[in-house]
C-alpha cells in the first residue's frame, strides 16, 4: 500500500498526474480521490485511517516545531539587549554586531516559523479533503485558516502577526538604541 506525500507523489515513486497546486484544498480532494479509485474497496478505511493520521501528526508536528524553536532563538535575540546592559564601554562597532546577531537570530526563526506554518496549512488541507471525501464537509474548506466568521482577526492570523510584530519591535528597539545609547 502507498501513501501520497505533501508533493502529491506516491511513495513508490509514481507520480500522480494532472493534479492542481498541492497545497490547495482542491488538489488534495482531486488525489485522494484518484488515489482512492486505485485501491481496493477493502483497503480504503485503513488507508484513509493512516492518511489521516499521518497528517493530523504532520500538522502537530509542524506546530511543535515553530514554538520549540521560537523557545530556543527569541530568548537569544533578546538576549542581546541584555549583553548591551553589562558592558559601560560600548563602541558603535559593538553596538552593530548585537543588532545584527539579534536580528539575525529572529529573522532565521521568522523563515522557520513561516515554512512551518506553511506545512501546517497544507497537512490541514489534507485533513479537511480526507473529511470531505468522508462526507464531514461541516466546515467550509476554502476557509481553511479561519475559525469563525465572527472573529475580527482569525487565531492564525493573530500569530503570525505576533511574530512579525516581534521583529518590528526589535529593530524599533535596534534603532532607538543605535540613535541614544552612549558610545566611548
Amino acid at each position: 500500500m502507498t501513501v501520497p506525500d505533501r508533493a502529491g507523489t506516491m511513495e513508490s515513486g509514481a507520480a500522480v498526474t494532472n493534479h492542481p497546486k498541492r497545497s490547495s484544498f482542491a488538489g488534495a480532494v482531486l488525489i485522494l480521490r484518484a488515489q482512492l479509485a486505485r485501491i481496493p474497496a477493502e483497503h480504503r478505511d485503513e488507508w484513509l485511517r493512516m492518511l489521516y493520521s499521518s497528517h493530523n501528526q504532520r500538522y502537530s508536528n509542524d506546530g511543535d516545531r515553530i514554538w520549540v524553536t521560537g523557545a530556543v532563538m527569541i530568548p537569544l535575540s533578546l538576549g542581546c539587549f541584555i549583553a548591551l546592559t553589562q558592558d559601560r564601554s560600548v563602541s558603535t562597532e559593538h553596538l552593530l554586531l548585537l543588532a545584527v546577531v539579534s536580528l539575525a537570530l529572529i529573522v532565521v526563526w521568522l523563515i522557520v516559523a513561516e515554512t512551518h506554518r506553511r506545512l501546517q496549512q497544507e497537512s490541514k488541507a489534507w485533513l479537511k479533503a480526507i473529511e470531505s471525501v468522508l462526507g464531514m464537509d461541516d466546515m467550509d474548506p476554502l476557509k481553511i485558516e479561519e475559525r469563525s466568521q465572527r472573529e475580527l482577526v482569525p487565531f492564525a492570523k493573530i500569530v503570525k502577526y505576533m511574530t512579525w510584530g516581534l521583529l518590528a519591535v526589535e529593530v524599533i528597539g535596534w534603532l532607538a538604541v543605535l540613535l541614544t545609547w552612549p558610545r566611548v
